[in-house]
C-alpha cells in the first residue's frame, strides 16, 4: 500500500513538474510579443501584440508621398496584419496546455489559431534577438 501512495506522489510530482515548465516557457514566450508587417516598399512598418495593440510605427519620408489619407490607411491595415500575426501566434504558443473548450472560446472571439506563423514574421520576444 505505501508503495502505490508513493508511486502515486511521484507521478503527480512529475506532472506538477511539466506543467510548470510548460506554463513558464509558455509565459516567457508571450510575454511582451509582438510581430510587425511592412509594406512592400518598405517606407511603412507597424508593431502590434496579441490583438491589434499598436506597439511602433515606423514611417520613413518616401511614405508622405501617399497622403495623410493614404498613409493611415496603410498604417492601419499593417496594424490589423501584425495584431493577427502576433495574436496567432499567441495561440499557437497557447495551444499544447489549452482545455479544448477553452481553445473553441477564443475562436469565438475571432483569437484563431488557423495558421502557424514562420518566424521570419517578425514576432519578437524581449531578450531575443532575431
Amino acid at each position: 500500500m505505501t508503495d502505490r501512495i508513493e508511486h502515486g506522489i511521484t507521478r503527480a510530482v512529475e506532472r506538477i513538474e511539466a506543467t510548470t515548465e510548460l506554463a513558464d516557457t509558455t509565459v516567457a514566450r508571450l510575454s511582451g510579443g509582438t510581430a510587425t508587417a511592412e509594406s512592400g516598399d518598405g517606407t511603412v512598418a507597424a508593431t502590434a501584440g496579441p490583438g491589434g495593440r499598436l506597439v511602433h510605427v515606423r514611417v520613413a519620408e518616401q511614405a508622405l508621398r501617399l497622403g495623410p489619407e493614404g498613409l493611415a490607411r496603410e498604417i492601419l491595415r499593417l496594424t490589423e496584419q501584425a495584431g493577427s500575426r502576433a495574436t496567432q501566434r499567441m495561440r499557437s504558443a497557447l495551444s499544447p496546455g489549452l482545455d479544448p473548450r477553452v481553445e473553441s472560446g477564443l475562436d469565438e472571439l475571432g483569437l484563431r489559431a488557423d495558421e502557424a506563423p514562420d518566424d521570419e514574421d517578425g514576432w519578437t520576444v524581449p531578450g531575443r534577438r532575431r
